[in-house]
């Protein structure tokens, strides 16, 4: 009978030992089962299944810090080939999405055109500021205008303000003003210069997707013939000084369109900005300067700066980001008044505009697959597409552009222009224009 009694006590024992043993493994279980959800729930899951930390954090749609403090940590993500991903930010970034800086420089106001341009940025998707900051540089702030409560262009002029002058440097020292205005905000990848008198070609959602997503800056820094006559007539050997030899020369439109590590080589440089200073200009009196000297910074200096600095295989060389249309013999481009605006449907937009004049080319069937999900709503990100809040906006803004699906990203050829010019500012000629681009560009 005891050694039954010992058997059954012995058997109580270990039973309580098992007992104890499952309870502290059943803790420990749902303790990291906890700790995983908890991870879980702030990360997310890119298209290939990877889980990437994510900082929780509102989005402030104005610039690249969140609202909780989120390090304004610079942007690292590079743009790769066509039909291929976009990399995320780290994951110590904010989460809102990269952004296109539109640089306007403008003699006085930007007023007479400022219809379009709030038509085009009010109609997108998604809010109009996580995609695209503004800033305009005035050289003539004698007259200040304000622009309304509500308006895209509001506190967007700087404060700094280049006396421009025609035919010398002036104009690039105010295009580096509005380049560093914009690289401030370190979710700012492609800085596109416009004019007070250029008008969008394409949807705003279309042309954002189109400058962040392709790898290359849109501009001639390229010494191929086919691409444009250099002038190197204009090149002088005092340039040597600066490393500048005349196989460096280069020449391109002033319109151009810049990721934000070239838009950075054009902040620092001193030494060939000062050589463009004085040397390169077109004398306007003789009694001053070399009567036949004929040399315009804002075409050669940029360019010949990239390819001294061996960055032309980084340039989309036949590309342009703004058409413009020069007519023979003519000493400026051709300005579009309502005369041209009546025939926008049959040629102007659909076989000119956007096609660079270039018969060769085919711009408006050139399309994104993806974009056209979100034109039609059918986009499907998890989210709401017409949430208004902006951090849902800005995660389906992200899966757009990370989209990997049947339909991919296809960029339209660099040699496609975005935007053009020049849009006659009269009342009359606006009102055609903004009516025949409205179809095209909401």
């Amino acid at each position: 009978m005891k050694a039954h009694t010992k058997t059954i006590w012995r058997y109580l024992a270990v039973m309580a030992i098992m007992a104890i043993s499952l309870s502290l493994f059943a803790a420990d279980l749902f303790a990291s089962v906890s700790e995983n959800m908890a991870s879980f729930t702030s990360a997310t899951i890119d298209t290939k299944g990877r889980a990437s930390s994510r900082k929780e954090a509102r989005i402030d749609p104005t610039d690249g810090t969140a609202e909780d403090g989120a390090a304004d940590t610079p942007a690292t993500s590079a743009a790769v080939a066509d039909g291929e991903r976009y990399a995320r930010y780290p994951a110590t970034s904010p989460t809102a999405p990269p952004k296109v800086a539109l640089l306007f420089m403008a003699r006085n106001t930007l007023k007479p055109l400022e219809g379009i341009w709030t038509d085009w940025l009010s109609s997108s998707p998604i809010d109009w500021r996580l995609m695209f900051d503004v800033h305009i540089h005035v050289s003539d702030p004698t007259t200040p205008v304000a622009y309304a409560k509500d308006s895209v262009f509001r506190d967007a002029v700087l404060e700094e303000h280049v006396g421009i002058e025609w035919g010398n440097h002036s104009m690039i020292t105010a295009e580096r003003a509005l380049f560093k205005a914009a690289m401030k905000n370190s979710l700012v990848e492609s800085f596109v210069l416009l004019s007070e008198d250029s008008a969008p070609l394409y949807p705003a959602l279309l042309s954002y997707m189109q400058l962040i997503l392709e790898p290359k800056s849109r501009i001639n820094s390229c010494g191929d013939p086919s691409t444009g006559d250099r002038q190197a007539h204009r090149w002088i050997p005092r340039m040597l000084d600066a490393g500048l030899s005349q196989d460096l020369w280069r020449k391109s439109s002033q319109w151009v369109a810049l990721k934000r590590p070239h838009a950075q080589v054009v902040i620092d440089d001193e030494e060939l900005d000062q050589m463009f200073a004085e040397e390169c200009y077109v004398c306007t009196d003789p009694a001053t300067c070399f009567p036949q000297r004929f040399c315009v910074s804002d075409e050669h200096y940029i360019p010949s700066l990239f390819a001294l600095k061996g960055l032309d295989e980084q340039c989309a060389c036949e590309g342009m980001a703004t058409m413009t249309r020069w007519e023979e013999n003519a000493p400026h481009p051709k300005t579009f008044t309502k005369r041209e605006a009546q025939w926008a449907d049959e040629w102007v937009i659909k076989d000119e505009m956007r096609d660079g004049w270039n018969p060769d080319r085919d711009c408006n069937s050139l399309r994104s697959g993806r974009y056209d999900d979100w034109a039609s709503g059918e986009a499907n990100s998890g989210l709401s597409w017409l949430s208004t809040d902006k951090n849902d906006q800005a995660e389906a803004l992200w899966n757009v552009l990370l989209w990997d699906g049947d339909k991919r990203n296809h960029l339209m050829s660099p040699g496609c222009p975005l935007f053009i010019r020049k849009i006659s500012t009269k009342k009359e000629d606006v009102l055609a224009w903004r009516t025949a681009l409205e179809k095209y560009i909401v």
